[in-house]
């Protein structure tokens, strides 16, 4: 699991190793740095998520000032190119950071509350047989205003 700048990190992980249950990333692995080569990040998001073994949750807000709904329609559509599961969904009106209790502007104590339910429903899917390699299975869940414009999100402390 990974969040925010560590969100990353089951996407590496997970495109090396087979054996994993599931990779799970909270609104992180997908800010334009991510999709670009570099010396610490050798190979490009895409070329990582196309070779997820496991199922993968990812969870992102749509007021984030990181990550724009572009991006994480980018991420979609690199896992479904290269036909792996995944369960995503965009909290409408949250903030990135919304999971952490530590900056007060950004928290969300009920959301975080859902998400954690989300997260956790879905590691019971996984651990109990319900994500098989036997299928791919792709489930987007997105809210967003008619009016969003990614210009608009601003840094919350």
């Amino acid at each position: 699991m990974g969040v925010c700048q560590s969100g990353r990190y089951p996407i590496v992980v997970g495109s090396r190793r087979r054996d994993l249950a599931a990779c799970v990333v909270f609104y992180g692995g997908a800010q334009q740095r991510d999709w670009e080569a570099s010396e610490l990040q050798p190979q490009p998001m895409g070329e990582m998520l196309r070779r997820l073994a496991a199922p993968a949750l990812f969870v992102f807000g749509e007021r984030d000032h990181t990550i724009s709904l572009d991006n994480v329609r980018r991420v979609r559509d690199a896992l479904e190119e290269g036909r792996r599961s995944y369960r995503m969904k965009i909290l409408a009106d949250m903030p990135h950071g919304f999971l952490n209790e530590t900056m007060p502007g950004r928290y969300r104590p009920q959301q975080a509350k859902e998400a954690w339910a989300f997260l956790l429903a879905f590691l019971r899917e996984v651990f109990s047989g319900a994500w098989t390699g036997e299928r791919v299975r792709w489930e987007f869940e997105g809210a967003s205003s008619a009016d969003y414009n990614f210009t608009r999100n601003v840094r919350l402390e």
